[in-house]
C-alpha cells in the first residue's frame, strides 16, 4: 500500500534529494564556496593554509554535504593530493556532495599535539560554515599524514566517521566500546607492496582483534608515492580504481553513534510502530531519506521493510542497499533475502551482499559463498542456478580490488578456486575470469574442458590457492 504522505512529511523527505529554486551561491571568498587556496580563518584566528573546494551552491537548512580533510605526507603541503581528490569526486559525480579541505601542517610533518587541535577547530568551522552532516566527517591521510589520521582519527572517534590512510604507520589500542564494529568508525588502508605492507596489513589484524570493521588495499609492484600519482607505471587504472573505491565506500558511510538531524530522529521514530511503517515504507521518497540518513540509524527501518511480507517493499529496501552501509543487521537481513521467491528482492539482495562483500563485511562474504556453492541454507530449498552465478559474480567484485595483492579472505578465494571443477560451466567461466586477474596465463585451464582436461590447471590452482591463503578450510 502507498502512503498518504502530508505535504510537511513528503518536503522532508524530498529535500535533500532534489536542487530546489532557492539556493545560496557564494563567490570568491575566505573558506569558499567554489575553489580557495589561502591561510583558513576561523573567529578565533589563523586556522592553516588550505587548498579547497566547496560546492558554491545548496539548499538552505538541510545538512546534506560530506566533510573529507586531507593530510599530506612528511615535508609536503596542502596541493600534494588535492588534485587527484577533486578529480576522483568530478570522475564519480560527486562534486557537489563534498567539502574537501586540504591542509598544510604547522611543521614539517603532522603530530597531533600540535595540529590536532587546529584540525578540530577547522572540522567546527566547516560544520559552522556548511550544510555538513556531522555524520559525514572523514578523514584522509598520507604517509606520515597516514600515520596523524590514525592517531587522530582513534582519539576522535566520536567525531569522525571514516578514515583513510595510505602507506602509513599505526598503533591501536583497546577502545572503550563494547561493540566496535556496531559502534565506531570504520578504516580503509591502502599499501604499495614494494613499501612495507605489513604496516598496514598489522594496523588491519589489530582492529579486527579489537572488533573494527576495515578495507585493506595492498597494490603489489607499487611503492611509497606511486600508489597515488601512478608514475612508472603503464596508466592511472588501479590508482583510480582504488581510488574510486574508497570515495564510495566513504559515500555509504555514517557516523554509528552521532544522532541524525531532529527532523530525520522524528521520521525514525515512527518505525518504531510496524504496523505504521508499512505504510511510510511504501512510498520512493521514504528510501530516499532512509539513504541520505543511512548507518545503522536508518537500517533499523531498512529491517523493517526487508523482513515485510509485501514482496515490493523487500526488494526495495534490498535495492537502497547497494550503495549505503546499513550495519551487520540488514547484511543478515540481506543474506535471508538472497534466496526470496521474489526474483526482484533475491536479484537485489545479491547484488546488494556483492557491495557489502567489497567493503569486507565477512557476513557478506560467507552469504555468497555458501549460493555460490550452492550449499542450502538452514530449512531452505537450495539456491537455483541464477541465485548461484550472482553470488559468483559478487564474490568476484570483492575480488577485483583485492586481487591487487591482498588474499586475507580465504573463503572468498577457495570458493573460486573450487568452482572451478563445478559440474556447470557457466559458474566455472566467472569464476576463472575472477581468477585470471591474478595468473594471466591461468594455469592453461580452459572453462569448457572436460573434467580430465581441466585436472592439471585445478591442481595448480589448488596449490596456488594454497601458497596464497594457507588451506583451505574443512
Amino acid at each position: 500500500m502507498i502512503a498518504r504522505l502530508s505535504g510537511t512529511l513528503l518536503a522532508l523527505l524530498l529535500l535533500p534529494s532534489v536542487a530546489l529554486p532557492q539556493q545560496q551561491k557564494g563567490g570568491k571568498q575566505q573558506g569558499g564556496p567554489g575553489r580557495f587556496e589561502g591561510e583558513l580563518r576561523d573567529k578565533q584566528g589563523p586556522l592553516m593554509k588550505v587548498s579547497m573546494q566547496a560546492p558554491d551552491k545548496w539548499i538552505p537548512g538541510v545538512k546534506v554535504l560530506s566533510l573529507l580533510v586531507v593530510h599530506h605526507g612528511m615535508n609536503g603541503n596542502e596541493n600534494n593530493y588535492i588534485g587527484g581528490t577533486l578529480d576522483c569526486l568530478r570522475r564519480l559525480n560527486l562534486q557537489d556532495q563534498f567539502v574537501v579541505i586540504s591542509g598544510k601542517s604547522k611543521g614539517a610533518g603532522w603530530d597531533v599535539a600540535v595540529d590536532g587541535p587546529i584540525v578540530l577547530r577547522m572540522i567546527d568551522w566547516a560544520l559552522e560554515t556548511y550544510p555538513i552532516d556531522p555524520r559525514q566527517v572523514y578523514i584522509w591521510g598520507s604517509s606520515n599524514g597516514a600515520g596523524f589520521v590514525g592517531r587522530f582519527g582513534w582519539q576522535n572517534q566520536d567525531r569522525i566517521a571514516a578514515v583513510v590512510g595510505y602507506c602509513g604507520g599505526y598503533s591501536f589500542t583497546k577502545p572503550a566500546s563494547h561493540d566496535p564494529a556496531a559502534e565506531k568508525q570504520e578504516w580503509y588502508f591502502v599499501h604499495g607492496g614494494k613499501d612495507t605492507p605489513e604496516n598496514s596489513g598489522n594496523a588491519c589484524k589489530q582492529i579486527k582483534d579489537l572488533g573494527y570493521r576495515y578495507v585493506f588495499r595492498q597494490l603489489d609492484g607499487y611503492g611509497h608515492t606511486d600508489i597515488w600519482d601512478g608514475q612508472g607505471h603503464p596508466d592511472m587504472t588501479v590508482v583510480d580504481a582504488v581510488r574510486d573505491d574508497y570515495m564510495l565506500w566513504l559515500c555509504g558511510l555514517r557516523h554509528k553513534t552521532l544522532e541524525p538531524a531532529a527532523k530525520d530522529k522524528e521520521l525514525l521514530a515512527k518505525f518504531e510502530d510496524k504496523s505504521r511503517a508499512e505504510g511510510l515504507l511504501g512510498s520512493k521518497a521514504t528510501y530516499m531519506v532512509l539513504s541520505r540518513i543511512g548507518g545503522p540509524q536508518a537500517g533499523a527501518a531498512i529491517a523493517i521493510a526487508l523482513q515485510s511480507k509485501n514482496a515490493g517493499l523487500r526488494g526495495s529496501a534490498a535495492e537502497t542497499c547497494e550503495k549505503i552501509s546499513f550495519g551487520k543487521a540488514v547484511c543478515d537481513e540481506l543474506a535471508k533475502a538472497a534466496e526470496d521467491d521474489s526474483d526482484r528482492v533475491s536479484q537485489a539482495a545479491l547484488r546488494a551482499l556483492g557491495s557489502y562483500a567489497n567493503w569486507h563485511y565477512p557476513e557478506a562474504i560467507d552469504a555468497l559463498v555458501r549460493i555460490a556453492l550452492g550449499t542450502k541454507a538452514e530449512g531452505g530449498k537450495g539456491p537455483k542456478l541464477g541465485g548461484r552465478l550472482m553470488a559468483v559474480e559478487g564474490l568476484a567484485r570483492a575480488a577485483k580490488l583485492a586481487s591487487l595483492g591482498n588474499f586475507e579472505d580465504k573463503r572468498l578465494w577457495w570458493t573460486l578456486v573450487q568452482l572451478l571443477d563445478d559440474e556447470e560451466v557457466r559458474l566455472r567461466a566467472p569464476a576463472f575470469a575472477a581468477l585470471q586477474k591474478v595468473v594471466k596465463d591461468g594455469f592453461g585451464y580452459q572453462p569448457g574442458a572436460v573434467p580430465d582436461a581441466r585436472k592439471a590447471a585445478v591442481a595448480k590452482w589448488t596449490g596456488w590457492a594454497t601458497q596464497k591463503c594457507g588451506p583451505a578450510e574443512k
